[in-house]
């Protein structure tokens, strides 16, 4: 294999990518905007563009009030 294709396949089972996920959703020290109180919080919406990114067409926040 090139050593193009052996460094995409490394990328890919790494786990590099999911610990970058990880430390996206962990809770660190930060100001809110005013909008994540009377709307989604920016982990909501984090998640939902990976889930596209993934492929999911509809991937969408649902909420319950």
């Amino acid at each position: 294999m090139s050593d193009p294709v052996i460094r995409a396949i490394i990328g890919e089972v790494s786990g590099d990518l999911a610990l970058q996920n990880e430390w996206m959703l962990v809770p660190f020290e930060r100001n809110r905007p005013e909008t994540e109180y009377t709307g989604r919080l920016w982990e909501s919406e984090y998640m939902v563009k990976k889930a596209i990114e993934y492929g999911f067409k509809d991937a969408h926040v649902e909420t319950f009030w």
